[in-house]
């Protein structure tokens, strides 16, 4: 039986790093690039990590599951691009 996934915990230094991205903040740019890399990072990471963990045995519902998260994840990454190739063509 596969485990329902549960998101991270979102904790006090993720918000408090996230808000160094924000306008104000240490790591603000005008265009937003840092958070563009952390976000991009982060999908990234995530999407190697899930890639990983598809080589190890496991059972088809399990392997249906991880797929799901990969193609969700990919989505994600697809999204933000398409998301910057906008804000670029403006």
């Amino acid at each position: 039986m596969i485990e329902p996934f549960a998101p991270p915990e979102l904790t006090d230094d993720m918000v408090a790093t996230l808000e160094e991205f924000l306008p104000g903040g240490s790591l603000a740019d005008g265009n937003g690039e840092a958070l563009n890399a952390a976000i991009t990072t982060a999908l990234t990471q995530m999407e190697q990590r899930f890639a990983i963990s598809a080589r190890t045995p496991q059972s088809p519902e399990q392997f249906e599951a991880l797929s799901a998260v990969r193609r969700a994840v990919q989505g994600g990454q697809l999204a933000w691009q398409l998301h910057q190739a906008g804000r670029s063509a403006n």
